[in-house]
């Protein structure tokens, strides 16, 4: 109501979803649904009266003010915004035309937004000097390529992220006494707001050992898998609920070099684009990855811990999405299984979920006995260093096989670093 006089107004209104979500057409609503819908109705009301409070305004001016220039004629200049993560729930006539006329989607940034971001706020930090000797990067070069590697490692990171990151590695910067932020302040700050703080823990060497077989069964299957997403690190330091992580970069996204403003190291065409539909293929490799931890406690050791579960989960709800919404099955062929489809059709398409994950695990424990060698090598390294980077894991097992392209490498944060992170 107060736009209305005015000139001109914006309204925004913020989780729209929250007043404007579908109304209910049954009798038995409580009565919270009934007030919801009284709300809407109000604010339907309200978006559609805005032009016709003009012309009261307008009655309510004395003639000879406008005519003195003492007051302006207000003119219906009113922009009306909603924003939601939850367009579904909107009501179909709060979205037709004349209240809300255009809809924007804002989707999470991919590699070249998260770049332009990282870019923007590291340059608001003090990051390491760069050398003034001949040929060395420049400050812009320098920060555009911590930029790059920051942004392959971070898939699915929005802004708030990008600059959750950023503040870390400031703070971690500021508590080891650096007189700017270092790469390894970033890597630290990075899989912190990923995976959680690194936490000391007392594992019993048997516990540590098996923690480390699992973790370097899933780095070996993505360092020599075919269509693998590449390994970052690998680690068995505690993360948040978890007790290792491998870290890998999803989805082909490739930094522009693996060194030190390194030029020449340059990844493929492909690396430079956000992957948007996966093949079955690289999904079933992702699967491997997902089984590839299970899969070497039981060859290396010979039983299975119950660290897997979220693994396990993982691959099923892989599985799954391939058929009952992908429509990847051979037995159904192109077909979204739903609510409406009968038991027989449902039962096939668990039947076909079952077939998918044995198949990934007999080609995953068949590929954990070829490198059973290179898995105990891996494992005991990370007893002894707990973190191993890109440089680490490549002078053990030497160049990647599954991998086509170098990952970005950035310094390893130091272990003090890693487990006394805020």
């Amino acid at each position: 109501r107060g736009a209305a006089t005015p000139c001109a107004a914006v309204i925004h209104i913020d989780e729209i979803d929250a007043v404007g979500r579908k109304r209910s057409s049954s009798n038995t609503d409580s009565g919270y649904l009934r007030d919801s819908d009284s709300t809407l109705n109000q604010l339907l009301v309200e978006m559609d009266g805005v032009k016709s409070k003009i012309p009261q305004a307008q009655a309510q001016l004395k003639w000879w003010d406008v005519l003195l220039g003492r007051v302006r004629l207000p003119t219906p200049h009113i922009l009306v915004l909603g924003s939601t993560n939850r367009p579904n729930m909107l009501d179909p006539a709060l979205l037709r035309a004349g209240r809300f006329d255009r809809r924007i989607n804002v989707p999470v940034p991919d590699r070249a937004g998260r770049e332009a971001l990282f870019e923007h706020y590291l340059a608001r930090v003090k990051t390491n000097a760069t050398s003034e000797s001949v040929g060395a990067p420049s400050e812009a070069q320098e920060r555009k390529r911590l930029a790059s590697a920051l942004a392959a490692g971070s898939p699915g990171f929005v802004g708030a992220d990008v600059a959750a990151v950023v503040n870390e590695a400031a703070l971690l910067a500021t508590t080891a006494n650096h007189t700017a932020v270092t790469e390894a302040d970033l890597e630290a700050a990075l899989d912190k707001v990923s995976y959680g703080r690194a936490r000391a823990r007392l594992l019993s060497p048997e516990a540590k050992w098996r923690v480390a077989v699992h973790e370097a069964g899933h780095a070996v299957a993505a360092w020599f898998s075919r269509d693998a997403d590449p390994v970052r690190k690998v680690s068995v330091l505690p993360r948040g609920d978890f007790l290792g992580a491998t870290f890998l970069v999803p989805g082909g996204e490739w930094a522009q070099g693996s060194g030190a403003g390194n030029e020449t190291a340059a990844a493929p065409e492909e690396g430079k684009y956000d992957e948007v539909a996966p093949t079955v293929q690289k999904l079933e490799a992702r699967m491997l990855l997902f089984l590839a931890g299970r899969a070497a406690e039981e060859v290396v050791l010979g039983d299975i811990g119950s660290g897997a579960e979220d693994d396990i989960s993982k691959a099923t709800q892989m599985a799954l999405d391939m058929v009952y919404r992908s429509g990847r099955s051979r037995r159904l062929g192109p077909m979204a299984i739903g609510t409406g489809s009968s038991e027989r059709t449902r039962q096939i398409a668990d039947e076909e979920c079952r077939k998918i994950v044995f198949g990934v695990d007999r080609k995953t424990k068949a590929l954990m006995r070829r490198y059973e060698t290179q898995v105990r090598l891996l494992a005991e390294k990370l007893v002894e260093k707990e973190t191993l980077n890109y440089s680490d894991i490549e002078a053990l097992l030497g160049p990647p096989t599954g991998a086509t392209a170098p990952v970005p490498v950035m310094a390893p944060a130091p272990l003090t670093q890693l487990v006394e992170a805020a």
